[in-house]
């Protein structure tokens, strides 16, 4: 973890007494275990099932498993429903990321169908686009069509997408964790919609990448 800070100099130590060595290595191992009792009460836990669940949804992240398949039952990756909570309380994956150590993209990105510049806390934007969209399909109500995500920002500090339907029509959804603790999709005709596109025009980065393929 990101936040564990492991003091590996030992220039000076041969001079401790036995009493000082021994306090020094006491009281890095305590720093360490804070830490990590630390991470454990941000995400939530309660009790050591839940704290084994969230060393998993650590280890699944640092394998790029999906929040969708660690939270949905029957996945082979399947964890607990728990992984959601877990991952919005320690602030979305670049949270996640953070305390793990990990780097969070902040550079061009290629993906397989299009070219996307990621900067700051806009990676969010697409796993939670990428997140619902799989969740949809396997609920078996996901799209027809490709997705295209074109917009990335936040409203009111939570990350969404503006993705576009690869369509004659071009149906845009403003896709994120807005109103609920769960991603939702709005319609551009929707209320909601344009009240999101206007408190937010001209603050969103514009994008151009593929995130959902139906036949993917």
């Amino acid at each position: 973890m990101k936040n564990v800070t492991t003091n590996t100099d030992t220039q000076g130590l041969a001079a401790y007494t036995d009493a000082q060595l021994q306090a020094e290595l006491v009281s890095r191992k305590s720093a360490t275990q804070n830490t990590y009792a630390d991470v454990y009460e941000r995400a939530g836990c309660s009790g050591e099932k839940q704290r084994k669940q969230l060393d998993r949804f650590f280890d699944g992240v640092r394998r790029n498993v999906s929040i969708t398949k660690m939270s949905t039952r029957g996945n082979g990756e399947f964890i607990s429903g728990n992984v959601k909570n877990f991952a919005r309380k320690l602030g979305n994956l670049s949270g996640v990321h953070e305390i793990l150590g990990m780097a969070t993209p902040t550079f061009t990105s290629a993906h397989a169908e299009g070219l996307a510049t990621f900067v700051g806390n806009e990676p969010d934007a697409l796993g939670v686009c990428r997140d619902y969209l799989r969740m949809r399909k396997d609920a078996g109500t996901g799209f027809t069509t490709k997705l295209f995500l074109e917009q990335v920002g936040t409203y009111e500090g939570k990350p969404f997408g503006v993705v576009v339907k690869d369509d004659k029509v071009g149906t845009r959804y403003i896709i994120g964790a807005l109103r609920k603790d769960n991603a939702q999709a709005f319609k551009q005709t929707s209320p909601f919609y344009k009240s999101v596109d206007k408190a937010t025009k001209g603050q969103r980065m514009k994008v151009d990448s593929l995130v959902f393929d139906p036949q993917g």
